[in-house]
């Protein structure tokens, strides 16, 4: 497929959008013929069937795409953390 850096920008931004998790993201983008990459403390993504890769910063989508995954990380804790209270619910143990 022929990418552009527009096109690949419009991909990553709506489908970062739709996604609850990095893993959903990462699937999601791979429907669109894309895929994540880290290098250092750059992210990018980059076109499966070329060489083109492109940095989020380019796409102007870097700061966006770190508070995204702030928002995963506390979405994973808090489930991590109903979980246990669950788990303690379920063997008797109340907190107080």
């Amino acid at each position: 497929s022929t990418q552009s850096r527009s096109s690949a920008a419009s991909d990553v931004y709506k489908r970062q959008a739709q996604s609850d998790s990095l893993e959903a993201l990462e699937n999601a983008l791979k429907q669109e013929g894309l895929t994540l990459y880290q290098r250092g403390p750059a992210w990018g993504v980059a076109v499966l069937d070329s060489k083109l890769r492109f940095r989020l910063k380019t796409l102007g989508l870097d700061e966006e795409f770190k508070l995204m995954l702030q928002q995963y990380e506390t979405l994973e804790d808090r489930q991590k953390e109903l979980n246990a209270l669950r788990l303690n619910k379920s063997r008797g143990i109340s907190r107080e």
